[in-house]
């Protein structure tokens, strides 16, 4: 009898194994977004990835655009979080499916100037296997890494950007520094010369007339914190 009840809990054991492993694997397929899902993705001259903009427009109507960092894992698409929902799609794959791997999402107060706020905020989750988001966005605290990885290409259906890293810092994720708009150019100046100030890595604090904030979870300092990127 004992060797019948441990051969059935081995059995379980396997087969809840198993079940997480697929489970695991069925989230990372359905969070993962190839520029091109019918073919090898190839790249424009200038490194862009070329995105079939077609075919994840009508997967997910809030696809508003597509960021990839050469030299890193980051190349994925970016939709635009709900103004009823704004952390929708920290649980919600770029296929609506519920995936705790969620999908880069631009913030929700971005929504009438898209990518092209102020400041545009953007976020990822920093997985450690499967597919993994924005993760090396955490790495960016690093100067040498940042200073290797300084280019950004960050494009919609529409343009196309080539941003310069000017800077990464490490805070609390409790900490209220996220705007997204501004009164004047002035007001911009200021807020972003007081992050370039707390910036651990600072590539160039020269003014700047925008930028966009790449933020994704790390985990060096506090409980709750997150590294952002700044780049314009």
């Amino acid at each position: 009898m004992r060797a019948v009840a441990a051969f059935l809990l081995a059995a379980a054991l396997v087969a809840v194994s198993a079940a997480i492993a697929l489970w695991f694997a069925w989230c990372s397929h359905s969070a993962s977004t190839d520029a091109n899902p019918h073919g090898l993705t190839t790249c424009d001259t200038d490194g862009f990835p070329i995105v079939d903009w077609h075919y994840w427009t009508a997967v997910n109507p809030d696809v508003v655009g597509w960021v990839s960092v050469p030299g890193t894992r980051i190349n994925s698409a970016i939709v635009q979080a709900p103004a009823d929902d704004p952390t929708y799609y920290l649980s919600h794959d770029i296929r609506r499916n519920a995936n705790h791997l969620g999908c880069p999402y631009l913030d929700a107060t971005c929504a009438s100037t898209g990518l092209l706020s102020g400041n545009a905020v953007v976020f990822g989750h920093h997985i450690k296997y499967g597919a993994p988001m924005f993760a090396d966005f955490a790495a960016f605290a690093s100067q040498e890494f940042a200073r290797t990885h300084a280019v950004i290409l960050l494009q919609t259906p529409f343009e196309k950007r080539m941003l310069t890293v000017s800077g990464a810092a490490i805070i609390n994720g409790y900490d209220q520094t996220k705007r997204t708009t501004f009164a004047d150019q002035d007001d911009f100046a200021a807020w972003y010369a007081d992050r370039m100030n707390e910036c651990c890595v600072q590539l160039d604090s020269a003014p700047a007339e925008s930028c966009v904030t790449f933020v994704t979870c790390s985990y060096t300092r506090y409980s709750n914190e997150r590294t952002l990127v700044y780049a314009t």
